[in-house]
């Protein structure tokens, strides 16, 4: 789903929405300018232009043994992403503990957002944290297990009048 708008005391933003065109939004740089400022420092120009907010928040886990080719691993025994079991970041550790990165979550999250998502075929909304949450810790455990829950748009309360958040990278 695409598409800003601000009705009913709501922003309402499509997870399909790009990282650009919400930080270049003046309805989002109006009354939500952590989102504007997160979404705009986030990668670079040409990442922002084709990259989501569903996709910047429901993005996998990664640690630098990770982000290596498939060769470069090769000289290591497999992590948990990559079906083994251990952690290369933290080798005595019983999870992945690659880190969870999204700029754009940390500003969804100081405007308590929520997500309307759609599991088991239901239609419902859950806090964006809850989300993350939830997402991280399947995400964590390998490549091969994701959380099986289609993100459609998010949404924020209007905040009170006067009150302003911002966000610094």
């Amino acid at each position: 789903l695409k598409g800003i708008r601000a009705e009913d005391g709501y922003l309402y933003v499509g997870a399909g929405e790009t990282l650009w065109d919400i930080s270049v939004s003046e309805t989002v740089k109006g009354k939500w300018p952590a989102l504007a400022q997160a979404a705009g420092t986030t990668a670079s120009p040409q990442i922002r232009n084709v990259a989501t907010i569903g996709g910047n928040i429901m993005q996998d886990r990664r640690c630098i043994y990770f982000n290596q080719t498939r060769f470069w691993r090769g000289g290591l025994e497999l992590c948990f992403k990559t079906g083994g079991k251990i952690c290369h970041q933290m080798p005595n550790s019983p999870v992945c503990r690659a880190i969870y990165y999204s700029d754009v979550a940390t500003a969804l999250e100081v405007y308590e957002a929520e997500a309307e998502c759609i599991e088991e075929g239901e239609r419902k909304w859950v806090p964006v944290a809850e989300l993350i949450g939830r997402h991280s810790q399947a995400n964590g455990l390998s490549c091969h297990e994701h959380l099986p829950v289609l993100v459609v748009r998010f949404r924020m309360a209007e905040p009170p009048e006067g009150e302003r958040s911002g966000f610094y990278k």
